[in-house]
C-alpha cells in the first residue's frame, strides 16, 4: 500500500508538472494567442484522437500533445478509444468550446474506462460527452 500511495504522488506531481511546462509553453509566444493545447500527461492509460470543429488529427497518447489554432466559438473534441467490439469502436467523446481568444490547456490522464481531464476554465467551456458504438470521432449525432 506505502509504494502505490509513493506512486500516486509522483503520478500526481508529474502530471502537475507536465501541464504547467505546457501551459508555460502555450504562452511564451505572442502568435499563439487563440492556441489550445491538449495533453496526455503521465499517468494516461488510453488513445485518443483531438478533434478541432470536426477536423480531426491522428491518434494521441500518453506523453503527447496536440496543439490546435482555435478561435472563440471554436470546439475542441477528445475521442478517447475505450475498446473494440462488435458494433464497432467504441469511443468516450468529450467536447469543450472556446469562450475567448486566450491561450488554453486541455489535461487528459486516467484509463480508458475513466479518462479524467482539467482545462483552462477561464478560456473554454465543458460542453457535453457521450459514448459511441462504431462511429467516428467526436460524432455527436
Amino acid at each position: 500500500m506505502k509504494i502505490l500511495n509513493k506512486l500516486l504522488a509522483i503520478s500526481c506531481i508529474s502530471a502537475l508538472s507536465s501541464v504547467s511546462t505546457f501551459a508555460n509553453e502555450i504562452n511564451n509566444t505572442e502568435e499563439n494567442n487563440n492556441n489550445v493545447a491538449v495533453n496526455f500527461v503521465f499517468g494516461t492509460a488510453f488513445l485518443a484522437n483531438v478533434c478541432l470543429n470536426n477536423d480531426c488529427h491522428s491518434t494521441q497518447g500518453a506523453f503527447t500533445q496536440r496543439v490546435l489554432s482555435a478561435k472563440k466559438g471554436d470546439f475542441i473534441c477528445v475521442s478517447v478509444i475505450g475498446g473494440i467490439n462488435t458494433g464497432g469502436v467504441v469511443r468516450s467523446n468529450y467536447k469543450f468550446v472556446k469562450t475567448n481568444d486566450e491561450p488554453s490547456v486541455i489535461s487528459f490522464w486516467g484509463t480508458f474506462l475513466s479518462p479524467k481531464f482539467n482545462f483552462s476554465s477561464e478560456t473554454l467551456s465543458y460542453a457535453m460527452n457521450n459514448v459511441t458504438w462504431g462511429k467516428g470521432p467526436c460524432d455527436f449525432n
